[in-house]
């Protein structure tokens, strides 16, 4: 069931299963993604946890607020909304940008974090040399919509090696998002450097990453798992930077395999 909240500026939209004698487990989207985007985990996980899941500010059918998007806003709201759950801790699964606000969350708020999955993600920009953050932003800021989801859906997804409907279902999510927040969110998201923090993550934690991802490579999980002290890291084969849609069954087994650790 969605729902809505005003948590600081914004009005954010969000899924909560309100499965209040299970633990909590929050996922975090990507860059341009939505909760929609998590629908396999949902289902996967409705049963045995409080399944929650929200827009990221800017993203979806959340507002985009008048503060300015930082990955540090992106765990404000993201505390704030914990605090209007009441949720104290919680296991927390993060892709993408979505793994980025994951790894600033345990740089402010460590003692939250019950465990920790970063699922196609990385601490520090991987493609600067041949696509630099200037450029990049050039180009986000005069394609249009259409035209960018385009060239996105077709990044994230292994060259040849896809079906056109889980094409077209990831081109009409990217094709939805707004240009001025999209342009703030992709600056974080290839902005973003926790070289210096990464070593001070202490909670279990499960890396995830795919055999044909381009935009997070499996080096760059490898860089993850080498430097955080009780991790694990999980190569998925057959898909690109999408796990959650692409290799749904393996996504949820691999994170549910995980929790069942505890």
């Amino acid at each position: 069931m969605l729902n809505t909240a005003i948590i600081n500026d914004i009005k954010l939209c969000y899924y909560d299963n309100l499965n209040l004698n299970h633990p909590p487990i929050i996922f975090i989207h990507g860059l341009g993604e939505n909760l929609h985007s998590w629908k396999h985990q949902i289902q996967f996980f409705n049963l045995n946890y409080r399944v929650v899941a929200m827009d990221l500010r800017g993203h979806g059918a959340t507002t985009d607020g008048n503060k300015k998007i930082s990955i540090e806003q992106f765990v404000e709201d993201l505390i704030a909304f914990l605090d209007y759950l009441n949720i104290s801790q919680a296991h927390f699964v993060g892709l993408s940008l979505g793994g980025m606000i994951c790894q600033q969350l345990t740089h402010l708020h460590q003692s939250r974090i019950l465990s920790l999955v970063l699922a196609n993600t990385s601490a520090f920009p991987t493609d600067m040399g041949n696509f630099p953050l200037s450029v990049r932003l050039e180009f986000v800021k005069n394609t249009p919509i259409d035209v960018l989801a385009n060239f996105i859906t077709k990044n994230c997804l292994p060259k040849n090696n896809y079906s056109p409907n889980l094409y077209a279902e990831i081109l009409t999510m990217f094709s939805d998002n707004r240009s001025i927040p999209y342009l703030a969110a992709t600056a974080v998201a290839f902005s973003f450097d926790f070289r210096d923090k990464i070593d001070n993550i202490k909670v279990r934690t499960l890396i995830i990453v795919c055999e044909y991802d381009v935009v997070t490579p499996v080096w760059a999980a490898q860089f993850l798992q080498q430097h955080i002290t009780n991790s694990t890291l999980v190569v998925i084969s057959n898909a690109g930077h999408l796990t959650k849609l692409e290799q749904p069954q393996q996504f949820n087994q691999t994170v549910n395999n995980f929790l069942n650790l505890d």
